[in-house]
């Protein structure tokens, strides 16, 4: 947010800083993130190792053994598990090639739900929960099992709530990420200042459906 609104950062031409001054109101940029900090995003959100950037040239498969391997790290670092799901949901929409994002891809309820349960269902498998403890190891019953699944269907509606709301805050990263980019590097070569217009409107959308819903 300070980089995007540093007068002393310059444009690289005065017709990026005319159009960035047309398409962007940074303030109110600043004003929501503090708004979702306050009363949107959970305060017990858990906080782990991210990759941050999953969209779907960041994954390979092994043509091998079919194993699933995430590559390029670079923004990789902690942060909210919530928020590195809502990352690659976003990321369904696309835009980095061409700056506009086609947001009829992204996964509709029933999709969100099935990626956030395989996802708990396989961190279960690891031993591990959220908190990054170990979890004891012991072999249930049937109720055991039923009472397991239970909790597993409860928290897997708590991740996605965590998710629906740093779904907001991946829109407004990710706008503020592209001002950034336009403004020291300009947009020859990628329209960056179309890409973080389109995050920025996709989250005004995002929030109206929130509300509505």
């Amino acid at each position: 947010m300070k980089q995007a609104k540093n007068p002393e950062l310059n444009y690289r031409s005065n017709e990026d800083e005319t159009r960035a001054s047309s398409l962007f109101d940074l303030q109110f940029v600043e004003d929501e993130l503090h708004h979702l900090q306050a009363n949107i995003v959970p305060q017990e959100s858990k906080v782990v190792f991210c990759h941050n950037d999953i969209l779907a040239a960041n994954v390979m498969m092994l043509p091998e053994t079919g194993n699933v391997q995430l590559i390029d790290f670079e923004y990789g670092g902690v942060n909210f598990a919530a928020f590195d799901i809502a990352n690659h949901f976003n990321e369904w929409a696309g835009g980095t090639d061409d700056g506009v994002p086609d947001y009829s891809m992204f996964p509709d309820e029933e999709e969100r739900i099935g990626f956030i349960t395989e996802y708990l269902r396989v961190l279960q498998a690891t031993n591990v929960d959220l908190n990054g403890s170990d979890k004891a190891e012991e072999q249930p019953g049937d109720n055991e099992e039923k009472v397991e699944d239970e909790r597993i269907l409860k928290e897997v509606h708590a991740l996605a709530k965590e998710v629906d709301a740093f779904l907001l805050v991946n829109h407004l990263y990710w706008g503020l990420w592209a001002v950034n980019q336009g403004k020291t590097e300009g947009c020859e070569d990628f329209d960056y200042f179309l890409y973080a217009s389109n995050r920025f409107a996709q989250y005004r959308i995002t929030k109206d459906d929130t509300a509505s819903g």
